[in-house]
């Protein structure tokens, strides 16, 4: 078996790849594994490095962990689902590390045990993928989101390179921003091939996950299943500015689904999001500009790299 690292220099606040290097090189001291490491560049970089050397392997197993938040997660998937010799796991040192909560009771530290994730188990998830026909399909681990919250994703990314900005608080900063300009967005829907709605009507946000939590903490999808074959789907409608702070915090809690009568929430395999223009849509983290996306479930496409259990003694 062959373990790659892929490490994002420029995830978290501070380049952590001199410091990971030598823990990896010191758990692979008494291992005869063979391994690889290496630091991406550029954006986007590291679903090409994936995408390579999961043919470079053929049929030998191989083991790639993202070195960063959920968008390198995202990125290395997008290389690496197709390749059926492929495992990948999180190694959450970025900013953004809400795909790894899907796995409670373990926790971030549990990721960031270097020989608990090479010695890890195998899980096969469900996984996400969208496209518009013209950009390159795109894979989803965790969830894909329009509307209002990809406005605020965009927004993130000028705030997280500030100085003690964390995840969260990056996230709050762009939704003060985006209150008086993203409240409305028009779409019509198309669910498993079927139109849903007779014309369109304006929403807020809408939410195709696989996972339960994203930007930085918000519990957006609080009864997704990684494996159970299907994407939630949640639609928030349009609402006043007055009654977006009050949203916001029975969203992030994970209570929206049960507080909030105007959510609409069903589950389905496919959902096409129609819209008069081309629209942001954030994947991971990620932001593109799309035009009339489609996102698509592969039930059990995935294989990831849980923490090897820690053993209890007798």
């Amino acid at each position: 078996m062959h373990h790659l690292f892929i490490i994002n220099p420029t995830a978290g606040k501070v380049d952590k790849t001199k410091e990971l290097t030598a823990k990896i090189k010191e758990c692979f001291i008494n291992r005869t594994d063979n391994y690889d490491i290496v630091s991406t560049t550029r954006p986007f970089e590291a679903t090409e490095i994936a995408d390579s050397w999961g043919d470079k392997m053929g049929t030998s197993q191989l083991r790639i962990y993202a070195c960063g938040g959920d968008g390198t997660l995202s990125e290395v998937v997008t290389g690496a689902y197709k390749h059926l010799n492929c495992a990948v796991g999180a190694i959450p040192i970025g900013s953004g590390n809400d795909f790894v909560k899907a796995y409670e009771p373990l926790v971030k530290a549990d990721f960031l045990s270097l020989d608990r994730m090479i010695d890890g188990d195998i899980d096969a998830i469900d996984l996400l993928t969208v496209n518009d026909k013209i950009i390159e399909t795109k894979a989803s681990i965790n969830i894909v989101s329009v509307g209002f919250d990809a406005a605020i994703a965009n927004g993130m990314k000028k705030y997280k390179k500030l100085p003690f900005v964390s995840g969260s608080m990056a996230y709050n900063l762009s939704l003060i921003q985006n209150l008086f300009t993203s409240l409305k967005h028009r779409f019509i829907f198309e669910v498993d091939g079927n139109p849903i709605d007779a014309v369109n009507r304006d929403y807020l946000l809408v939410i195709a996950a696989n996972g339960r939590w994203y930007g930085g903490g918000f519990k957006a999808a609080p009864i997704a299943e990684l494996s159970d074959g299907l994407l939630d789907f949640i639609r928030i409608p349009s609402v006043p500015i007055s009654k977006i702070i009050n949203l916001v915090q029975i969203f992030k809690r994970g209570e929206h689904l049960e507080k909030l009568k105007i959510v609409e929430f069903l589950r389905c395999r496919k959902l096409k999001i129609l819209a008069e223009k081309p629209i942001n849509v954030n994947v991971d983290g990620e932001i593109y500009k799309m035009t009339n996306p489609e996102i698509s479930l592969l039930p059990k496409s995935m294989r990831i790299i849980v923490p090897k259990p820690i053993a209890v003694k007798a």
